[in-house]
């Protein structure tokens, strides 16, 4: 072990009476705003004739004591949540990293693990590999007094931090116990450690002392489905590029990214201001009932369209049909301000059969989305329109779905509006790298039918031209889609470069 030799009472009059009032997030915060940096101070010795009384008693096995810890949203300054979840279905579990023990003579407590915990090895690591003066660990032959009795356990980890221990390295434990808890058996293969304890938003776990490791996502979501990465706003508002195991629940209309939360029981409560108190040399009692507040990102949720174009008496001559997608914010009635915009091409390759276009994970939920035929395709004129919804998967409601308000058709026009368009499936990046996409919510379908015109057959064709970045590169690349009219095939040239304009 890499720790600072010195003689335990020593150590004990320099260090941070360790339960830190702390719910310490891996990223951004969906409540109030936490301390710039916690103060930390050194244990506060006993007065004489003090019992300790406003301690848990030392009973010698720490399950038999405990508290309670109960995780709330976090809400406006109206009182409301700032999430439409409901509580009663999102849930909270805790694993219990490391229990706590009560240190004689001073009114403090330190972290303690034995060789027989999941996280004794990650934790022993950690904090070996600190070059760090802000934590003090030290290795016993012996449990210290008020550990609980542990069959095969032979070596124990006393471990706590002092006021020199900064928030970033309480954050990269958080994160290593993350990967530790939350790998998603798609990546490691196997099944995901159990959590200790289990309750939901508002309710309260009853736990024994100790340092918590704490999640929360839907009820009744599976591990595959609610363990995600999330990639933090930066300072500028774009998203960081390094990605960070969360968990997630969601709503009609909403997407909840939450980070995981180191949670210690007891503490000191909270400040006048609603902050957790972390000076423990400060006067004031241990607090064994913790309310945390939870930490993530609310995103909006996203619509699933399709658009299918549909021919009445096709020639064998390839076309194209183009579509303007725009989507509208609800409040923008005029229309004027499109949030999404998109030309989709249709292309027709002479054989009668053409593949739906679907427009997933780019439409915002509850916007008004106009779909308009911009281009009918060289011979064909439209003929009709209609529209559709289904549910999005296999495991949803017996009744058919319905759209919220009726969609507006103008065949003439060749236009479909859909209000308040619903939400689709839920895309989310696992944490292997790849996409998992969670079927839920509908999908909303725009059916064009053209038909053939009385003019001659068509001559000419369309090229369509596709820019793309290049996250790698840092520069455009440029593709040409044509057809080629000798066999009706529609072909790509490759990706080039695209030189920027000078201004």
């Amino acid at each position: 072990m890499k720790t600072k030799r010195q003689s335990p009472e020593r150590g004990l009059r320099q260090a941070l009476a360790v339960l830190l009032t702390l719910a310490l997030a891996v990223g951004l915060v969906l409540s109030a705003p936490a301390p710039d940096g916690p103060a930390y101070g050194a244990p506060v010795p006993q007065a004489p004739g003090d019992s300790g009384e406003d301690a848990a008693p030392d009973t010698g096995d720490a399950a038999a004591a405990g508290g309670k810890i109960t995780l709330n949203f976090a809400r406006d300054s109206a009182g409301n949540p700032i999430t439409d979840l409901d509580p009663e279905q999102t849930q909270v579990d805790l694993y219990r990293v490391a229990p706590a023990v009560k240190l004689s003579g001073y009114d403090a407590y330190a972290y303690c693990v034995d060789n027989t915990m999941p996280c004794y090895e990650l934790i022993r690591a950690y904090l070996d590999d600190l070059q760090s003066a802000g934590w003090h660990s030290e290795a016993l032959r012996a449990a210290p007094a008020g550990y609980p009795q542990t069959e095969g356990a032979g070596e124990w980890l006393l471990f706590y931090a002092t006021g020199d221990v900064a928030v970033s390295e309480w954050q990269k434990l958080a994160e290593l116990l993350a990967e530790y808890y939350l790998t998603s058996p798609d990546a490691g293969g196997g099944s995901l450690p159990s959590p200790d304890y289990s309750t939901v938003i508002g309710q309260s776990a009853a736990v024994p002392e100790g340092l918590y490791f704490a999640t929360v996502h839907g009820k009744d979501m599976k591990p595959e489905d609610y363990i995600a990465v999330e990639h933090p706003l930066t300072a500028t508002g774009y998203r960081q590029e390094k990605g960070r195991i969360c968990t997630a629940a969601y709503s009609a209309d909403k997407l909840c990214y939450f980070q995981p939360q180191l949670i210690s029981l007891p503490n000191r409560g909270m400040d006048a201001a609603g902050n957790a108190v972390t000076d423990t040399t400060l006067p004031g009692e241990w607090f064994f009932d913790v309310t945390v507040i939870t930490k993530g990102e609310a995103l909006p949720r996203y619509a699933d369209l399709e658009i299918v174009k549909r021919l009445e008496n096709p020639g064998a001559e390839p076309a194209v049909f183009v579509f303007r997608v725009a989507a509208y914010a609800p409040e923008d009635t005029g229309r004027t301000n499109p949030i999404y915009q998109k030309v989709v091409t249709v292309p027709y390759n002479g054989t009668g059969e053409m593949d739906p276009v679907l427009l997933a994970n780019v439409i915002p939920v509850g916007s008004t989305v106009v779909i308009t035929e911009e281009y009918t395709g060289a011979g064909y004129v439209l003929s009709g329109a209609d529209t559709e919804i289904r549910w999005n998967g296999e495991d949803h409601p017996s009744e058919p779905p319905a759209f919220p308000a009726q969609p507006v058709v103008d065949a003439a026009a060749g236009t479909v509006i859909i209000t308040e368009i619903p939400a689709g499936g839920i895309h989310m990046e696992t944490p292997s790298g790849g996409e998992h996409i969670l079927p839920d919510g509908t999908v909303e379908t725009v059916i064009f039918t053209n038909e053939r015109g009385d003019a001659a057959p068509p001559h000419g064709g369309m090229v369509v031209n596709r820019f793309a970045y290049d996250t790698e590169n840092k520069g455009w690349t440029w593709m040409k889609i044509s057809v080629n009219k000798e066999t009706g095939e529609w072909t790509e040239t490759l990706a080039e470069p695209v030189e920027p304009e000078t201004p």
